[in-house]
């Protein structure tokens, strides 16, 4: 924060690092200005309404100094042996984190969910990933890709171009939604 930096990412990989929600409530509790958010979590080992009500809690704690970093996992669910969730597991979860939040029930899969305690609130939400399909589910339903391709010009060229391609198919104007890019480097 005092070098200027907007945002805090803290890993979510549980066997390879601290809990991240732990270590994220307790910079919101030493920071006062900088954004702070997973980097990344996934809809495989933190369910959605998990991930919803910690979102919640945190933007609670921190005045609202909250994002979202989500993907369909790495290092958290291959360390275990697990899948990454498929694309439509993570569109879904997306989904569900977003009615939540909104103070909306939403049907989970086992029945239906309502974030009783918290406000309705709207975190900002970026999709993390590589490869071209999971980039333009960016494109089409964040607010910001974190984009790992390497730090190679025509690599980053290329995923933006897949994010912003997708987004016009879905008739979304990323520049005019305030859409962030965010190199993972």
């Amino acid at each position: 924060e005092e070098l200027g930096y907007t945002h805090a990412w803290i890993g979510d990989s549980q066997l390879i690092w601290r809990e991240a929600y732990v270590n994220l409530g307790a910079a919101g509790l030493a920071t006062r200005h900088i954004t702070l958010a997973q980097g990344v979590t996934n809809p495989v080992t933190r369910h959605a309404t998990v991930t919803a009500s910690a979102l919640a809690t945190l933007s609670e704690l921190t005045g609202g100094r909250v994002a979202l970093g989500i993907g369909a996992g790495d290092s958290s669910v291959e360390t275990f042996g697990e899948r990454p969730a498929r694309l439509s597991h993570l569109r879904d979860a997306v989904g569900t984190i977003r009615g939540l939040l909104a103070g909306e029930r939403v049907d989970v899969g086992t029945g239906e969910a309502r974030l009783d305690w918290a406000e309705p609130l709207r975190i900002p939400l970026f999709i993390a990933g590589s490869g071209p399909r999971i980039l333009g589910l960016a494109g089409e339903i964040a607010d910001g890709a974190i984009i790992l391709v390497g730090t190679a010009p025509d690599q980053v060229r290329a995923a933006i171009t897949c994010i912003r391609e997708a987004a016009k198919g879905v008739g979304r104007d990323l520049d005019a939604d305030g859409f962030k890019f965010v190199l993972w480097a």
